[in-house]
């Protein structure tokens, strides 16, 4: 979906989604929830959400964001036909449940992962559970990424090394600087980005010369975001999607 146009309605006003949807080139149209004010989205706004040719992909992050346009669009007499049109995306079951009153159909995202959730889906995605055992696994996350099975990967016979980062990821250069160390100590087979945009850019993964990938890991992604921000880099990685 590259320059694509996508809206991100809900959440909070320093999200950090749109900003990493932004760095892929994509233009986002982001309402968060502590603005709704009728000031911050005019009828010509409203008129652009509801045209099918205005948005690739439309993402709600929480329920208020629902119930907001839901009762402006009735304001203002205006019928949401675009949402029959493109792709809409709800964050949690709550959230699709509020855009199913008022038949807009959404594809749910769990809004929590846990890890026993994920850890499934590595271990199908690699070969099965025998397949974790004495397998060398570096994992990055943001500190904020609790869902992570560390202690999972760890009981199923895999090395386990991490790398955290702070929520001001891209310039965390303790948590690069732990990569390059590993990279150049070799003996990874498989990387784990909890979300490659939430940790580095596309220049920092460029920093690290692609020594961890030529050696021989793998890089695996959660989400598509992370997928286009590596190929981006030259990296050839795999995608994992953790959808249920």
């Amino acid at each position: 979906m590259k320059n694509g146009t996508i809206a991100v309605l809900g959440g909070d006003r320093n999200s950090r989604n749109a900003d990493k949807l932004r760095r892929l080139g994509l233009t986002v149209f982001e309402m968060p929830t502590v603005s709704f004010e009728p000031l911050d989205l005019p009828n010509s706004k409203l008129v652009e959400l509801a045209n099918p040719d205005t948005f690739d992909l439309v993402i709600f992050a929480d329920e208020r964001a629902v119930e907001f346009l839901g009762d402006r669009f009735a304001e203002s007499a205006i019928d949401p036909i675009g949402f029959d049109h493109t792709t809409v995306v709800a964050l949690g079951e709550p959230v699709a449940d509020r855009l199913r009153f008022l038949l807009i159909h959404a594809d749910v995202i769990p809004a929590r992962l846990t890890s026993e959730t994920v850890l499934n889906t590595i271990s199908a995605y690699l070969g099965g559970a025998d397949a974790l055992n004495e397998m060398s696994v570096l994992v990055v996350a943001s500190i904020s990424a609790s869902w992570i099975p560390l202690n999972e990967l760890r009981d199923s016979g895999c090395i386990v090394e991490t790398v955290y980062t702070s929520r001001m990821s891209i310039d965390d250069q303790r948590a690069l600087n732990r990569m390059k160390a590993l990279a150049i100590g070799g003996g990874i087979d498989q990387v784990f980005f909890s979300s490659t945009l939430d940790v580095f850019d596309s220049r920092v993964l460029k920093e690290l010369g692609f020594d961890l990938f030529s050696r021989g890991a793998t890089a695996i992604c959660n989400d598509g975001l992370s997928q286009a921000a590596l190929e981006e880099t030259g990296v050839r990685s795999r995608i994992m999607r953790v959808l249920s």
